[in-house]
């Protein structure tokens, strides 16, 4: 079975830390939508809608968000270390297509799942570099062992084939057997089999349970005959990689929604546990701007204050402005206090500890910088949104 890695030299330049020799790809995603398969009755994934089951009521969007973090070894597409996904908010799925005993609002508080499965040394993503130089579609989602895996044959999803190695998936979905192509969960999927060539996605409820490592996930009819786990069984990513950073998100990060017709997709799917009925909640890539400074958060040195130039004076990783830490301590002690009163009134250029103390980058210390470090007594340099913080020097988005 094939390992589907890139050619060497055909690195993925991701925003990661030179120590860690990975590749990181992070983003942000808002879940518009719910779709429901429900065995013989309705066997393909179909948007809940009002129907005759609750009165044509009209039904609620989700209110759920989520944070994806996924890693690759360096210069190839296989998937190590930290594979998460953090959900929080809630989803009814409350339907037309659904019997009563299934109606429920699924919660999330900080509900983070492990996407990398135990042993999942075969775990990839499928990326076609060859099609642009600078924006790389890319594919990924649960196979049918549970492992994340790459989106398969080519010619099922209309692009170039990405590899030279027949666009075999390294663990295709299907009937458990690695037969077939490889599915995305597109909204029509036909999840139940319903005769001898279908697939039996059903299978997810079990291979494809990813566990939960922190946080909450509970629903509102637990004792009902279709109750659910953990409330996370498969995942799929369909994106298209910004490689020159054009978006300003971090080199090689993902677009939002909307690129060339290839939006940036994610789709959730949870099982009951009688393995009968299959929720997915699909969502869009996007990038948060906590402090509307034009830097998203996953590449603003301080993602809570605004600081457009991102003027970081000791490489540390956290923006002058959230950084009154000046001796490095790991906190702002009354010792900061007396290393800014000892640069006072000079250039920001004269020293090194004048520059850290201009943390307003005004260019001078002044008692504004004294200001500053105030409010920041007994508290950490930060937040920041680099992957590298704290592990100087650290590379510009």
């Amino acid at each position: 079975m094939n390992m589907n890695k890139f050619p060497v030299g055909l690195a993925l330049v991701l925003c990661a830390g030179a120590a860690s020799a990975q590749s990181v790809l992070r983003f942000d995603v808002v879940f518009d939508q719910v779709y429901e398969a429900s065995g013989a009755f309705t066997p393909t994934l179909t948007a809940v809608a009002p129907g005759p089951f609750n009165g044509n009521a009209a039904i609620a969007p989700p209110v759920l968000t989520a944070q994806v973090v996924m890693s690759a070894v360096a210069s190839a597409t296989q998937l190590t270390a930290v594979n998460t996904i953090t959900l929080n908010g809630s989803f009814s799925t409350e339907s037309g297509f659904s019997p009563s005993a299934g109606w429920s609002t699924h919660t999330f508080a900080n509900a983070v799942y492990n996407l990398l499965k135990a042993g999942a040394t075969n775990s990839y993503f499928g990326i076609d570099f060859v099609t642009s130089a600078t924006e790389w579609p890319t594919f990924i989602s649960t196979a049918a062992n549970g492992f994340l895996s790459d989106h398969g044959p080519a010619a099922g999803y209309g692009g170039t084939c990405p590899f030279f190695f027949g666009c075999l998936s390294a663990q295709p979905a299907g009937n458990g057997t690695g037969a077939g192509t490889f599915g995305l969960f597109a909204v029509g999927t036909t999840i139940f089999n319903t005769g001898t060539s279908l697939p039996s996605f059903p299978t997810l409820a079990n291979a494809g349970n990813y566990p939960l490592i922190s946080g909450t996930a509970t629903q509102t009819n637990p004792s009902s005959g279709l109750g659910f786990d953990n409330g996370m069984d498969a995942f799929a990513l369909q994106a298209v990689l910004d490689i020159p950073n054009t978006q300003g998100n971090g080199t090689s990060q993902a677009f939002p929604d909307g690129v060339g017709g290839r939006p940036g997709i994610v789709r959730i799917m949870i099982t009951s546990t009688t393995g009968n009925t299959m929720y997915m909640v699909q969502g869009h890539i996007v990038y948060v701007d906590s402090d509307a400074d034009g830097k998203t958060n996953y590449v603003d040195n301080c993602r809570l204050t605004a600081n457009p130039l991102q003027q970081d004076a000791n490489a540390d990783g956290y923006g002058n402005i959230c950084d009154a830490d000046i001796n490095n301590s790991g906190t702002v002690t009354t010792a900061d206090f007396g290393l800014l009163r000892s640069v006072l009134g000079q250039a920001a250029g004269f020293s090194a500890t004048a520059a850290a103390s201009d943390m307003n980058s005004s260019g001078t210390v002044t008692t504004a910088d004294f200001g500053l470090l105030r409010a920041r007594l007994g508290t950490p340099p930060g937040p920041s949104g680099l992957a590298c913080a704290g592990t100087p020097p650290c590379p510009v988005p």
